[in-house]
């Protein structure tokens, strides 16, 4: 409880801590990779999109490099909910599934 505590309060914290090399950076995908060694079932994710579409392709890899299995990307970033939700922005979504390994089944 103590990490969880600073973690939410101290943004270095979060950024530098808890982490056993550079490439893991951020937290989340140290949290993946051990999901995805650890588990048998399908590692899902669901992003919101960065204000620049190569910060949004760059996290995307990220999280498929650590694991990720299925990603959702929510089209719109993080200050467009509640009553400035706004239109989804596609070519977002369109650049990450042209760089992510994608297969479908139908």
């Amino acid at each position: 409880m103590y990490h969880a505590g600073i973690f939410t309060k101290d943004p270095v914290y979060r950024k530098e801590a808890l982490q056993s090399c550079p490439e893991d950076r951020p937290l989340i995908v140290q949290v993946l990779s051990l999901c995805h060694a650890k588990l048998k079932v399908p590692i899902t994710c669901k992003i919101r999109v960065f204000h620049t579409i190569e910060k949004t392709v760059e996290y995307a890899k990220m999280l498929e490099r650590a694991g990720c299995q299925l990603l959702t990307v929510h089209g719109r970033n993080i200050e467009q909910k509640g009553r400035l939700t706004g239109i989804a922005n596609w070519e977002f979504i369109k650049a990450v599934k042209q760089v992510l390994c994608c297969y479908y089944y139908y």
